[in-house]
């Protein structure tokens, strides 16, 4: 059952909860949803959200579950999806946002799953330490 944790960090106590939402199953639909542990995304909507950044030409989801007979290629990223809901900062200080304590307030955590950000790119280095890597993940 999800819920929040609290860390306490003694006499000087800042309040950090950390609610958990497990997810086992992930599947496209015609709205969020979150229910027991099943997680409905509305693939259109978030495909638009990926495309706002000018940077990206063209953006396609997918979902692949441990044990299927998948391998993801060209992946770039690796994050557990995470959401600062109060408190200071964000959830990846440095990276979202200039570095800060988030000790204290509360953060949501999509647990049990991860986005992959992988690319198809086409590096104009073919050799040497400049050239672009990626990993590859089997299913």
């Amino acid at each position: 059952m999800p819920g929040p944790d609290t860390l306490g960090l003694g006499e000087h106590e800042m309040r950090l909860e950390l609610a958990n939402f497990p997810i086992s199953q992930i599947s496209f639909g015609k709205e969020f949803r979150y229910e027991a542990g099943k997680l409905e995304v509305e693939e259109k909507e978030l495909k638009g959200l990926v495309l706002e950044d000018r940077r990206i030409l063209e953006a396609s989801l997918a979902s692949a579950c441990p044990g299927e007979k998948v391998r993801i290629t060209g992946i770039r990223d690796v994050v557990e999806p995470r959401v600062k809901i109060s408190g200071r900062g964000q959830v990846f200080p440095g990276i979202l946002s200039p570095v800060v304590g988030v000790g204290e307030g509360r953060t949501h955590r999509l647990s049990g799953m991860t986005v992959v950000a992988a690319v198809e790119y086409e590096g104009t280095i073919r050799a040497g330490s400049g050239v672009q890597r990626s990993a590859i993940l089997d299913m």
